[in-house]
């Protein structure tokens, strides 16, 4: 199945003096000493990519938003020499563009005709500059416990990102220098699992004795008018649902690239299992590490005020592998004696299809 790319663009150019042989410099273009033996400016453009929405289930679905920095690592793929420090760390502008901070400087490719070894990491500060460009090396990433936020669920979205065009049978950071042309195109990957969870209740159990109504499990804010002050405030409300993922491990070791694939290794850690608080109300977003889930998943609390009302779990029937690169959206189905789950859109980021369903059985509050 083809997985989805992220496009982005680094519009930046910095200057720098590269590696070089016998005295020779790569001066600013603007500078004495320039002449037509001066490598071409590096750009890293973008094909045209719709904007991700900042809330919700979409954040970052096919764009990464404003603000974030991206290391991105580079030498001569031809002598492997590394022409400035890295990582190069750009900024996101949230329209598929990376800018780099210096806007006064200007980044060439390392020399005139020869090859270039780039690559882009999110987020920031994940791998070490002195590995950069040893595939074998095995990081350890960790998610975020609490999710709720869109900053916690943005830090906890691990990416890759090579040139969409490589130089064929050669690694998929390569690039052969195309004449006066120094465009480089990156397309980012999601390395991780996408978990969406949709909560509503059952036709039978929104009547009569413990009835559970949509109002229940959604969560909002009331406007109310004051009339002391004279003022609009507003109220949370005091019944919603809280999601939270169980039996989850958090932490990954990963390559940023083996001869297998361009996406490197993603093999789970044997480190403990935890929790990971997804959201409240109605439906609720999370990422995390590609693993088999066979324990009790889902947690569904019904909450009144800081009491829990009622919890419900879904356990899936048999082992349950999530794998790297997928959203998996399960439509929870709140009932009694019985929590009805449908697990559907296991696919590559930014496309759906359906796939298996489950059940899972309402416990009792302690």
């Amino acid at each position: 199945m083809k997985r989805p790319k992220i496009l982005l663009a680094l519009m930046a150019v910095v200057v720098f003096t590269a590696c070089t042989r016998d005295g020779e410099t790569i001066a600013d273009a603007g500078q004495e000493g320039v002449t037509s033996m001066t490598p071409p400016e590096l750009r890293l453009t973008c094909s045209d990519s719709p904007s991700a929405t900042r809330a919700g289930n979409d954040v970052m679905s096919t764009q990464l938003v404003s603000g974030l920095q991206v290391d991105v690592f580079m030498r001569d793929a031809t002598d492997g020499c590394v022409t400035y420090p890295l990582p190069v760390t750009y900024t996101t502008d949230g329209s598929g563009k990376l800018n780099y901070d210096d806007s006064a400087t200007r980044l060439y490719w390392p020399r005139l005709l020869h090859s270039l070894d780039i690559y882009g990491v999110y987020p920031s500060g994940v791998v070490s500059p002195s590995a950069a460009f040893a595939f074998n090396t095995e990081y350890s990433f960790t998610v975020a416990a609490d999710q709720r936020t869109d900053a916690n669920y943005i830090a906890s979205d691990l990416m890759t990102g090579f040139p969409s065009s490589p130089t064929p049978n050669v690694a998929p950071c390569t690039l052969n220098q195309d004449g006066d042309e120094g465009t480089v195109n990156l397309a980012f990957t999601h390395r991780l699992t996408k978990i969406i969870v949709n909560v509503a209740p059952s036709e039978k159990i929104q009547t009569g004795e413990g009835a559970v109504v949509q109002a229940d499990i959604d969560y909002a804010v009331i406007s109310h008018y004051n009339e002391v002050t004279e003022e609009y405030e507003d109220i949370p409300d005091t019944k919603y649902a809280c999601i939270t993922l169980l039996n989850v491990k958090r932490k990954i070791p990963f390559k940023v690239y083996d001869a297998t694939s361009n996406l490197g290794t993603a093999i789970v850690a044997d480190d403990a299992v935890s929790t990971i608080s997804v959201g409240i109300g109605a439906s609720g977003t999370c990422i995390i590490p590609p693993q088999t889930i066979s324990a009790a998943f889902i947690q569904i609390d019904l909450m009144n005020g800081e009491n829990v009302a009622e919890t419900f779990y879904y356990t899936p029937a048999s082992a349950l592998t999530l794998d790297a690169g997928k959203v998996y959206t399960f439509n929870v189905t709140l009932d009694k004696p019985n929590l009805e789950v449908t697990v559907n859109n296991i696919t590559p980021w930014g496309s759906g299809e359906s796939d298996q369903t489950g059940t899972a059985v309402l416990q009792p509050t302690e």
